[in-house]
């Protein structure tokens, strides 16, 4: 599959990616594969992307991008 995808790479920042899959782990995900990295993630599909999308900044999902955890009391 080839696509223009306007989504960056959450691991380094490359535009260099492409689709691999129009389904990913979540109905508005698609899985994508950075080309730069070779890193797999999931992006959010462009039908259900918002304005911050439209002006260019994809919003990426991927499991290494979770919240750091609170230290203990």
């Amino acid at each position: 599959m080839n696509a223009a995808l306007n989504v960056e790479c959450p691991f380094c920042g490359s535009h260099d990616v492409e689709l691999v899959s129009a389904w990913g782990g979540q109905m508005i995900t698609s899985q994508v594969r950075c080309r730069a990295c070779t890193t797999y993630f999931e992006a959010i599909r462009e039908q259900f992307a918002g304005p911050a999308h439209d002006a260019g900044i994809a919003e990426s999902i991927a499991g290494s991008q979770r919240p750091e955890p609170k230290p203990a009391p």
